[in-house]
């Protein structure tokens, strides 16, 4: 039996993204989502649907984007000369300290707390946990929190399993950009199915939402939101996941299925 966790990102970003993920929660496939805690009015939009949210919602950690949860001179090689975040993953500089981003995605973590919700598994905004310096850090959370943790291309969940976290075993990371439709959608579940086996584990990253003026001045991917929802609220879409052999499972679940390799992390 295989499994599908489908994962929105970017919960709390803006009113119309919340909003949209809301609706791909309650009528899609969607079954889980990660909030942003470092951007403008996402405390609002995260603690106004907190109550019929809870249990499902993870923890986007963020390097881009929006402004640190710490002051600026405690993490200096992850800010700009404003105190912002650089802009985008290839912005990153190449001598990141990884335990400053350690100090700042744990204050991330308590920041999510004081709101009112407790993470139930760990991501990161624009991926950028998944390159060499970063995946030891949000594994090193990962099992502080005893949480799950996203993962990515094939041979990223080993590691993630290693270091004694729990994992899928692969992220569809992917479903992304421009002329997406359902097809693409079926056929890149349908190559994890292949590459996995049928007792696979799977997560779909997504990001669905409402498009607004907002966030056409904060992110260039904003129309394509309402794209992503209407596929992944469409009855086909549902009923092409049944057909393939997949039940739908929250990201916080994922630790029953795939938990981590402890014998070699305590080795």
């Amino acid at each position: 039996m295989a499994y599908l966790t489908v994962n929105a990102d970017d919960f709390g970003m803006t009113g119309g993204v919340t909003r949209g993920i809301l609706t791909a929660m309650a009528g899609g496939i969607v079954t889980s989502a990660a909030a942003m805690t470092c951007v403008e009015d996402s405390e609002k939009n995260i603690r106004t649907y907190k109550n019929i949210t809870s249990g499902v919602i993870g923890l986007h950690l963020q390097l881009t984007d929006g402004r640190p949860v710490l002051p600026p001179e405690e993490i200096p090689s992850l800010v700009d000369d404003t105190g912002n975040f650089f802009p985008s993953a290839r912005s990153l500089p190449w001598d990141i300290n990884p335990a400053e981003v350690y100090l700042e995605w744990s204050a991330q973590v308590l920041r999510l707390q004081t709101w009112g919700i407790f993470p139930r598994y760990l991501d990161s905004h624009h991926h950028v946990h998944l390159t060499g310096r970063l995946l030891p850090v949000i594994a090193r959370l990962g099992n502080e929190l005893h949480l799950p943790v996203r993962s990515g291309p094939p041979g990223t969940s080993k590691k993630l399993r290693y270091f004694g976290v729990s994992t899928p075993d692969v992220t569809i990371i992917d479903f992304f950009g421009e002329h997406l439709n359902r097809e693409k959608l079926e056929q890149a579940l349908a190559a994890a199915l292949k590459a996995f086996g049928h007792d696979a584990v799977i997560e779909l990253s997504c990001h669905p939402g409402l498009s607004c003026h907002k966030l056409e001045k904060m992110s260039r991917y904003n129309r394509q939101r309402e794209i992503e929802l209407q596929i992944l609220t469409a009855g086909e879409t549902i009923e092409n996941i049944t057909n393939l052999g997949l039940n739908l499972i929250g990201m916080n679940e994922v630790s029953h299925y795939r938990p981590a390799d402890l014998k070699k992390h305590s080795s």
